[in-house]
């Protein structure tokens, strides 16, 4: 997952969007890996957050940055 600006970036995955990113496509995106912190762990693996390098209006196509405000998460 990555955060800057007080916004969360999600990615186009299908039908929807997606938080999490690969290792790969978080370091494609600029994110600050060494700034990043354990949230938990889900069935896929650890769920890191880092803060992003791209600013949120500046984000590649394919990649959105929604207000923290507006995510809501399933448990």
């Amino acid at each position: 997952m990555q955060t800057r600006g007080g916004r969360l970036y999600l990615k186009l995955n299908g039908a929807g969007f997606d938080p999490y990113f690969t290792l790969a496509e978080a370091r494609e995106v600029g994110a600050k890996l060494g700034d990043s912190v354990l949230l938990g762990l889900s069935d896929a693996g650890p769920v890191v957050m880092a803060p992003g390098a791209v600013e949120p209006d500046d984000l590649p196509e394919g990649i959105k940055a929604i207000d923290h405000r507006s995510s809501t998460c399933k448990a």
